[in-house]
């Protein structure tokens, strides 16, 4: 669709308009109306992570790699990335300090060799360890040859799509004879056949179920194979209604802890690109009216209202219970949330429901400014994440996510929540 067919377009459908960075054809529901824009998908940190790879692999030139892998010690930072190129280039971190100096010796004396390799860096030390007793970094040789290029391709495509994918390398055993170097992605969802880089049915089905349940990088030996798992999970979402000085501030710090961001507005002087270059999607509407119709909210969804009056609140508080969004968040006083909340419970709303409605939102820091705002906001996001995290480790087939209601808000206490 071209400039003109754009404009037409955005005259047709009054007050909706996608702000978004680079383009890629795709329709947008917003409310009842379906809008054909072009979205162009903004970038977090392992978006730009593999983009880096397929940029560089593209110019023909090699990179490595290095991923903290989980092990039976706490290990703190598994699934940290890390890459390096030849002319010095890094980009991310492993945590610092000795361990990542090692690491980044392997990495230039894969550099060194002819054929591509791996090499598990192993640091047993607690002190020396930034990631925790039991640190172990898988540092991969990933040459610039045309079936690794279409592999992160791929997982660069299933990212944008939403679809968690797994990367299975081949490694050697220890004390064994290197051998040859093989990579393939894998789909983690029970619905999708996985598929390697060629098209055709994923090369290790015996490793398909364990796909489904990866969680970190781990190192999994079959038989007499060994395989590094290297799962890399769809960033959860944060669905901001309202963009103003504090979702201008929290936008950016949550974008950089991680999290997925969708701005909405109805106000497209504030809903724009200009004031929220690097989130997934900007989006500006008549009204707020049915605003996350047609929006994918889940358990790992976070919905933060930051509005300018109690009607936009009141109203868009309403719609986000009726959605199965794992966080609500209000900005506000207690005052306006008791309010809120006697409105909401003589309207037939449960206490249950309440219990889902984080008000004030954030951990209390007694902050001030919008930066502050977004510090308190984005730290109790984080702490939830990690929970969530954490349950689903210690029991992922009896509890696959952790339910929104009132067993979060036990938890709560303490942090500047207060439940009624």
């Amino acid at each position: 669709m071209g400039d003109a067919g754009n404009s037409a377009a955005s005259r047709a459908w009054k007050g909706v308009n996608i702000a978004a960075p680079c383009g890629r054809r795709v329709f947008i529901s917003v409310g009842r109306f379906v809008l054909e824009r072009i979205l162009t998908i903004g970038t977090n940190h392992m978006d730009k992570f593999i983009r880096i790879i397929c940029d560089t692999l593209e110019q023909g030139e090699d990179v490595v790699m290095a991923t903290v892998a989980g092990s039976t010690g706490h290990t703190r930072l598994a699934g940290a990335r890390m890459l390096f190129l030849r002319n010095g280039f890094t980009h991310g971190s492993i945590g610092g300090g000795f361990f990542e100096a090692e690491v980044q010796a392997a990495a230039t004396g894969l550099f060194a060799l002819d054929n591509p390799g791996v090499r598990t860096i192993r640091l047993s030390g607690e002190n020396d360890a930034p990631c925790g007793n039991g640190t172990v970094a898988i540092v991969e040789h990933i040459a610039a040859v045309q079936s690794n290029l279409e592999i992160f391709r791929k997982l660069r495509e299933a990212r944008h799509k939403g679809f968690k994918c797994c990367l299975v390398t081949t490694m050697s055993r220890e004390g064994e004879k290197e051998t040859p170097l093989a990579r393939t992605l894998g789909n983690c969802h029970e619905a999708a056949l996985a598929a390697d880089e060629t098209g055709s049915a994923f090369r290790y089905p015996e490793l398909q179920e364990r796909l489904m349940s990866v969680s970190v990088p781990v190192i999994e030996n079959v038989g007499k194979c060994r395989y590094f798992l290297n799962p890399w999970k769809i960033p959860e979402t944060i669905y901001l209604c309202g963009a103003g000085h504090v979702a201008q501030e929290t936008a950016e710090l949550a974008g950089k802890s991680g999290f997925r961001i969708i701005v909405m507005d109805d106000r497209e002087k504030y809903a724009n690109r200009d004031r929220f270059p690097s989130v997934h999607s900007v989006i500006a509407m008549d009204s707020f009216d049915n605003c996350f119709q047609g929006m994918a909210v889940n358990d790992d969804s976070y919905i933060i209202i930051a509005t300018r009056g109690h009607r936009y609140e009141n109203a868009l508080v309403r719609q986000a219970l009726k959605t199965r969004a794992g966080y609500i968040g209000l900005i506000g006083s207690l005052r306006k949330r008791n309010t809120l909340f006697a409105e909401l419970a003589g309207d037939g709303f449960s206490i249950d429901d309440l219990l889902r409605v984080y008000c004030p939102t954030g951990v209390s820091i007694l902050a001030e400014t919008p930066e502050e705002i977004a510090v308190s906001i984005v730290a109790q996001l984080v702490l939830i994440r990690a929970r969530k995290a954490n349950a689903r480790k210690e029991a992922p087939k009896l509890h696959p996510a952790v339910p929104s209601g009132p067993r979060l808000r036990p938890e709560a206490e303490g942090e500047g929540i207060q439940a009624i």
